[in-house]
């Protein structure tokens, strides 16, 4: 075997692996878009960046404007509305990665508040109905102080 075929096999084994994870890592809607027969590595690489870059110019004015309209009112909370209003003091702005990221920390917390109050909720139904507690309540006595009637 040649040293030129060797390196073609070396090349194909490694296009094929990369290729295997592009493949693993891209959501299941991008996986039905890209694979065509016969591509390399590259080729898919530079689909998916089509793919991501088509319209940014359009995406961008658009969240600009989303971003800029923030208000208040669209928020559940002071603190959620506070991440959006520092963001876009930013001087400058931070870059979409970071902005992101203090977006996701803020959801994280929220969700993490949010399970606590359901679950101590659920700890409070649970212990006001529950089934070993009497209940001691006046419907449960008769006009006569709880004695039986004997008449």
């Amino acid at each position: 075997m040649t040293s030129t075929r060797r390196g073609q096999e070396m090349w194909s084994t490694l296009d094929a692996t990369i290729l295997q994870w592009l493949y693993a890592t891209i959501s299941h809607d991008l996986l039905h878009i890209i694979p065509e027969p016969d591509t390399t590595a590259m080729e898919v690489w530079n689909h998916l960046r089509d793919i991501f870059q088509d319209n940014k110019h359009s995406r961008v004015v658009t969240l600009e404007y989303e971003f800029i309209h923030v208000d208040i009112v669209d928020f559940s909370n002071v603190s959620a509305y506070c991440v959006a209003t520092l963001i876009r003091q930013c001087d400058p702005l931070p870059q979409f990665y970071q902005a992101r990221s203090m977006l996701t920390l803020e959801e994280d917390g929220r969700d993490k508040k949010a399970a606590q109050s359901s679950s101590a909720a659920l700890v409070a139904l649970s212990s006001k109905g529950s089934p070993n507690v009497p209940d001691n309540s006046s419907s449960n006595r008769n006009s006569n102080g709880g004695k039986k009637n004997h008449n």
